[in-house]
């Protein structure tokens, strides 16, 4: 039997509307650019489907994000999910992987739900969510390597057993793990690989080995870290697991010059960017304090009809654990021949009539004198 080969969708520009992907064995590629909703219905729709993997779009303002159903075997990575009500929900859907992910600004983060069984979420960005990651109804997940900061709850457990939750950086959770049921789930990767990171983890580091109970630390607590009755994290790290970025992305804006003169009322404005560690999700740009523009990846935009006169543009970086950094440069518009808004040309031309003016009148009153 000949092996199915995937096919290569690539986004060209933003996309307005939603998606439902009616193929198996497709690669959708979001080239950066967003796929915006207006607060209902799905980014993405994947019922029945199988062998899809969706990387690299922005995706907001959409009920769900993207929303897996009945489906096996998919990939979602490298994107981009905020201001959802749910960002990546799957539902009966198995063995599929959700990483490299930034899911950010969502009621629900990221939500393996109701017999998604053997689903990995790995090396996810999850903030600022009322629900980080939701396991309900789902076993045999894998849960590590994610960085789960700032929600509301780091990751929530409910009728889910038999995952393994491990080397994870829960930090500044309002409640780090929600669970009020009997799931028994693994918090560790035994001993010495570890467990999570906590920040509210109040043990000490003084002894090392499986047992905790020899001489010297080791980079493991020295006390479990309590979940509940039924869970804890036998060996709680106690730094960030990975790299963690605390740093905003470097911005600074090519042209124009801060204080330079524009002898148009176009305005092409380029700039420059960068973030070590997570990488820019995307940048924006406004112009005298308006609205933001998003531009995506982009690093030029063309502003057009500008008047005579002094202007502000700035321009923000993003990076994907959602730190920024914006640019400001003032620049003036001058489209008049002479004595415009700058003077930059005419006070030359100006200084120069006056030194001119004034040698030819002392000259005169020389000769006059000595006539």
């Amino acid at each position: 039997m000949e092996k199915n080969h995937n096919i290569t969708y690539t986004f060209t520009e933003n996309i307005y509307d939603s998606i439902v992907v009616e193929k198996d064995n497709i690669i959708i590629n979001g080239n950066s650019h967003t796929l915006q909703g207006i607060g209902t219905g799905n980014g993405f729709s994947l019922l029945d489907r199988s062998n899809v993997t969706i990387k690299n779009v922005r995706i907001i303002q959409f009920y769900i994000g993207i929303s897996l159903v009945h489906s096996t075997n998919n990939t979602i990575t490298e994107n981009t999910v905020s201001s959802n009500n749910h960002g990546i929900h799957l539902y009966q859907s198995t063995n599929s992987t959700v990483g490299k992910n930034t899911v950010t600004s969502n009621q629900g983060g990221i939500i393996v739900y109701q017999g998604s069984n053997s689903t990995k979420v790995e090396n996810n960005t999850v903030s600022f969510n009322d629900f980080g990651i939701d396991l309900g109804m789902a076993n045999r997940c894998t849960i590590t390597s994610n960085n789960i900061t700032n929600n509301t709850f780091g990751i929530s457990v409910s009728h889910s057993s038999n995952n393994n939750i491990y080397h994870n950086n829960f930090i500044d959770n309002s409640h780090q793990v929600y669970s009020i049921d009997e799931s028994l789930n693994t918090w560790d990767d035994d001993y010495p690989s570890g467990g999570n990171y906590w920040s509210d983890y109040a043990g000490l580091d003084m002894k090392n080995g499986s047992n905790q109970n020899q001489l010297g630390s080791d980079g493991i607590g020295d006390t479990p870290y309590i979940i509940n009755a039924n869970n804890q994290d036998r060996y709680p790290r106690m730094s960030y697991v990975g790299i963690l970025d605390i740093i905003a992305p470097t911005i600074s804006i090519i042209s124009p010059l801060n204080g330079s003169e524009v002898k148009s009322s176009t305005l092409t404005v380029t700039w420059a960017g960068s973030d070590a560690i997570s990488g820019i999700s995307f940048y924006e740009i406004r112009l005298d304090g308006g609205s933001w523009i998003s531009v995506g990846t982009n690093t030029t935009h063309i502003f057009i009809g500008l008047g005579d006169g002094t202007h502000a543009v700035e321009v923000k970086a993003t990076d994907r654990v959602r730190l920024s950094k914006q640019s400001l440069v003032s620049f003036v518009v001058n489209t008049s021949p002479l004595f415009g808004p700058s003077y930059i040309e005419e006070v030359a031309i100006t200084a120069t009539i006056i030194i001119v003016a004034l040698g030819t009148a002392m000259y005169l009153l020389k000769i006059r004198k000595k006539s």
